[in-house]
């Protein structure tokens, strides 16, 4: 189902986009960094954030483990293939102890293992999602609740749950849930006393506590990037368990048009599988006349059900959504916030998943003879394999095609020029200055940086993390665009500036000694490079040194394709590119494309300056008759303003003393409503358009 390419610890071309890249990278600079208390702060993958190797979701076990060998291993070495065999195997063990409870029949012992082992939401997982491959530490917590005799394995769930922790946080979380579980249900049926189960509790938490503090849990504090706002979008959709989402050759066949909902939101992918759904209407077939014994189930691990329903309750959210039909129940915003802390709650419904599997190969077995029962689990787990197998044959190849490559232990950058690895021998850190992304999204180009520092062992800000400390992140950028603004850049950092960015640094850009070049598409200041006899020459088309025309007060600054204000447009004719920026300048000015527009303007030289005004027109009809635009002045929202008029639109931005000690105003404009001119029936143009920027004036 993986394939062997995916064991050489070398082999890195399949980890390079997306979350598997944060996962190689976070580990790679967690091994170059020295060995600190917490054993898992990760120093140089974030720099000034702090962070640790729990928040690039490394799989802290396995990256605590590997760095203790490092002088053993290779480089670049990756762990990745084999905690997936790992995670397989045990899938397979934990799914033999579970069946062995179900029956006796050893042959349906085999068949029951290899159905729980081809569970789907696994497989699905597979290349993408490391840390959630240990779902048999969900399987192990269910094994310690139903395993005779009945008992409570204190010692045992320490260790499951001190596994889980340091493994992901979503998966700590649903162990947690089932030993809740089991400890009540031990307490209900007398096994354990309460002040025993209370003292037990309480040292379990508190060595739970000391293993989160040695994995770098806490290096997030309550200014934290928790409540993103992101609870219900990755939600569990009410038909996940029949929604197939490609990986049912039959259906796909039957219906190719037939739309998946988990295919928008893969935090809902749980199907069965058509092996899974067969057994599921045999089983509720004979329902009826097994509702005895199963009610006795119940009954005996009410707690236990109790406590996953919530689980699963939590993993739908407040937006509960059948297929494609959504109702949102609101909630208190306080339980809004906290809820966040598990943003991707659709993956929540895994315990419920495999509680609901087992019920029903448990009636399967229960239910109908012995032969009978072979032949259907026999049958379904013969259709379960084929009718997936053009998913997963898809997902092997993948996992193998860059293995016979020459480069397959190289990781793929842009990063081309021997620039690079000239300055990779004079800096130490690699920093990011770019207008930081929308709050709970990817930073933009972080992963060539951070390629970059791990090849070369450099520090870098130039990260993904899934949750980071916010008060952190926003003095650590303040303080660089303060450094930036003042044109104060230390000597052993190398700076990637952002476009945005590239007026204000050549204000104070000392040209007798910093580099700022465009390399491989990318504004590089190489602080002191001029001043270095080693590092290689830059060829001189690439130096950016445009000289800033002088800005007057009172003087009519036009963006049309003469004017002087065209020079400090950001993102011309980049709409087919990024999907925003400015079309190319005309007579008058300027149309926007998109949903945003930037520019940059130096301040007067001569002081005294207390507004910006800016005219602009607004594409605007009967049919649409406003314009709404969200106003930011460096990097703040100044204020929300609605144009109705379709010309001379004014709008005044004071000029502060931030603004005045800046040297600088860069204002972003954010568009709600753009449209098409051609849907308005002007013409054939399919651009979203929302205005149009004729000049500014500083007063």
């Amino acid at each position: 189902m993986v394939g062997p390419a995916v064991l050489d610890p070398r082999y890195i071309s399949w980890i390079q986009d997306g979350d598997p890249a944060q996962q190689y990278l976070g580990w790679t600079l967690f091994r170059q960094s020295p060995w600190q208390i917490p054993f898992g702060l990760n120093p140089n993958f974030g720099m000034d954030i702090g962070s640790s190797i729990v928040y690039s979701d490394s799989i802290p076990l396995a990256a605590i483990f590997f760095k203790a060998l490092s002088p053993l291993l290779s480089e670049p070495f990756q762990y990745f293939g084999w905690w997936t065999l790992l995670c397989f195997v045990l899938q397979a063990y934990f799914a033999w102890l579970l069946a062995r409870l179900i029956t006796k029949e050893l042959l349906q012992q085999w068949l029951i293992t290899g159905l729980i082992t081809f569970s789907l939401p696994m497989l699905w997982r597979v290349a993408f999602h490391h840390y959630l491959l240990a779902q048999f530490l969900i399987l192990a917590g269910l094994y310690c609740n139903f395993t005779k005799p009945l008992q409570w394995h204190k010692l045992l769930w320490i260790l499951l749950l001190s596994l889980a922790v340091l493994t992901n946080f979503y998966v700590f979380v649903m162990v947690l849930v089932l030993w809740v579980g089991n400890a009540c249900d031990c307490m209900r049926r007398g096994q354990v006393a309460l002040r025993t189960l209370c003292f037990d509790i309480l040292l379990s938490s508190l060595f739970l506590i000391g293993v989160m503090w040695l994995a770098g849990y806490f290096t997030v504090g309550s200014n934290n990037s928790f409540g993103s706002g992101m609870y219900g979008y990755s939600r569990l959709n009410l038909i996940a368990l029949i929604d197939a989402n490609g990986w049912s050759w039959l259906i796909r066949t039957l219906s190719p048009t037939l739309p998946s909902f988990a295919g928008n939101n893969y935090e809902s992918f749980h199907f069965l599988g058509l092996g899974g759904l067969i057994l599921a209407m045999c089983a509720l077939w004979k329902i009826r006349a097994s509702k005895t014994v199963l009610l006795q189930q119940i009954l005996c691990y009410r707690y236990l059900l109790f406590f996953i329903s919530g689980l699963s309750l939590f993993a739908i959210t407040n937006w509960v959504s059948v297929g494609p039909y959504s109702i949102h129940v609101p909630i208190p915003e306080f339980l809004f916030s906290l809820a966040t802390v598990l943003r991707s709650s659709g993956r929540m419904f895994l315990p419920m998943f495999y509680l609901l599997f087992l019920a029903i190969l448990y009636l399967v077995t229960r239910s109908y003879s012995k032969s009978i029962a072979t032949t259907l689990l026999a049958t379904a787990l013969l259709i379960q394999v084929v009718d997936s197998a053009p998913a997963w044959i898809v997902k092997r190849r993948y996992l193998a095609q860059t293995y016979e490559n020459l480069n397959s232990s190289d990781f793929a950058t842009p990063l081309h020029n021997p620039f690079w690895q000239s300055a990779a021998k004079q800096y130490k850190n690699v920093v990011t200055i770019f207008t930081p992304p929308k709050k709970g999204f990817i930073p933009p180009n972080w992963t060539p940086f951070a390629a970059l520092a791990a090849q070369y062992h450099l520090a870098t800000n130039s990260v993904y993390l899934a949750r980071f400390d916010e008060k952190k992140a926003v003095q650590a950028r303040l303080t660089l665009e303060a450094d930036s603004n003042a044109g104060q850049y230390h000597d052993d950092t190398l700076y990637i500036i952002g476009d945005e960015r590239v007026i204000p640094t050549l204000i104070h850009l000392d040209r007798s000694r910093d580099l700022f070049a465009r390399i491989d598409n990318f504004n590089v200041l190489a602080p002191g490079w001029f001043s270095c006899t080693t590092c290689v020459s830059v060829p001189k088309e690439a130096i950016i040194s445009m000289n800033i025309p002088p800005i007057q007060k009172g003087q009519n600054i036009s963006f049309g394709k003469d004017g002087v204000g065209s020079l400090f447009l950001i993102g011309v004719n980049t709409y087919d590119n990024v999907g925003y920026g400015w079309a190319w300048p005309e007579a008058w000015g300027v149309w926007s494309e998109g949903n945003k527009a930037q520019f940059v303007l130096p301040l007067p030289g001569s002081g005294g300056t207390n507004t910006l005004t800016l005219t602009m027109r607004a594409l605007v009809s009967r049919q649409h008759p406003q314009q709404i635009i969200e106003v930011y002045v460096n990097n703040v929202l100044f204020r929300v303003v609605t144009l109705t008029d379709p010309s001379k639109n004014k709008i005044e931005i004071p000029i502060t003393s931030a603004i005045t000690q800046a040297g600088f105003i860069q204002i972003e404009l954010k568009f709600q409503n753009p449209i098409r001119p051609k849907d308005l029936g002007m013409g054939d143009d399919g651009r979203l358009v929302a205005i149009g920027l004729e000049d500014a004036r500083f007063e």
